[in-house]
């Protein structure tokens, strides 16, 4: 069995197009499918899974660009603090009034 892939789901969807189990591990297509629908029902699929991959990829972005805005958000409201903190030791330092100049004795 060198060279298969097993792809998680792909036995349930073949049974659900019309494929019938076969020496209880195989695969078979009956004579009498409809290679229309066989087609059609592959190529459906091939949609969804595009759709589905770009649905990722735009919740991916998403994720990303929320991420960046939470990290700008705590970056400014800690540089926000810190200029609150800032103000608030200039306004202790002018109410103690003018330094004065230390005298040696």
């Amino acid at each position: 069995a060198e060279g298969l892939v097993h792809v998680a789901g792909a036995r349930q969807f073949m049974r659900a197009i019309g494929w019938q189990l076969a020496d209880a591990e195989f695969l078979q297509l009956p004579d009498e499918a409809d290679a229309a629908a066989q087609v059609k029902a592959i190529q459906d699929l091939t949609v969804m899974a595009a759709a589905a991959a770009e649905q990722r990829r735009v919740d991916e972005l998403a994720a990303r660009k929320k991420e960046i805005a939470d990290r700008q958000a705590k970056a400014k409201a800690e540089k926000e603090a810190i200029k609150a903190q800032m103000a608030k030791d200039r306004g202790e330092v002018m109410a103690r009034g003018p330094a004065e100049a230390s005298k040696a004795k």
